[in-house]
């Protein structure tokens, strides 16, 4: 158990990110999953995905908490302009509040909503996708996760998403799109997929990876 220092950032979408190196006892996962772990103003990130057991602050306790871990120094951070920081809390910790920030009394005030004792859930597929086009609406594989079902399936990076399950990918946000690959373990998924202007038909089945 360690107490940590955290940067609240509702820019987050990710639970929680951990950088190692910022205390000598922290280390990642064993069985945690190399690759991307989000996108920031620099690009992609690198790091690792893996689950910590319990996240608590004030009365609040957290399960099974997926979370992203990175060294520090993999994206050149001054440990002094972090003010001393072990991570970073995102929006899908804090979507499971009403918050209020008082910055004059330097107060936040948390209330559980209806999300608050929704499990952590990871893509069960093994695909980790960028929206681009005008309308964001055009899915492209970024990065496989080795062993996984997408890349057994013999999907590349690179390749588009054009439709999940006969659904067009242009009628999904990626809010969307992650949701369906999120589904309860063994569901199929059928792709329509892109590939240096081939099409492919691919098909595979979700399961727990993480």
């Amino acid at each position: 158990t360690r107490n940590l220092k955290f940067l609240m950032d509702t820019g987050a979408s990710l639970p929680l990110l951990i950088y190692t190196d910022t205390d000598t006892t922290m280390t990642i996962p064993p069985n945690a999953l190399p690759g991307n772990i989000g996108r920031g103003l620099g690009g992609f990130l690198s790091g690792y995905q893996g689950r910590i057991q319990t996240l608590q602050f004030s009365d609040f306790n957290f399960k099974e908490v997926i979370t992203s871990f990175q060294a520090s120094d993999s994206i050149q951070l001054d440990l002094r302009l972090i003010n001393n920081r072990n991570g970073i809390i995102g929006n899908e910790i804090l979507s499971r509040f009403n918050v209020v920030f008082d910055y004059w009394n330097e107060v936040i005030y948390l209330k559980p909503n209806k999300n608050y004792r929704n499990k952590f859930k990871y893509d069960r597929s093994g695909l980790i996708l960028i929206a681009s086009g005008k309308n964001l609406n055009r899915y492209t594989v970024q990065y496989v996760v080795p062993n996984s079902p997408a890349d057994e399936a013999n999907i590349q990076k690179g390749d588009t998403i054009l439709k999940i399950n006969r659904v067009s990918t242009k009628i999904l946000t990626m809010d969307g799109v992650v949701q369906k690959l999120r589904k309860r373990i063994g569901k199929r998924i059928k792709l329509l997929v892109e590939r240096d202007g081939v099409r492919h038909k691919v098909d595979f089945r979700l399961r727990e990876i993480l």
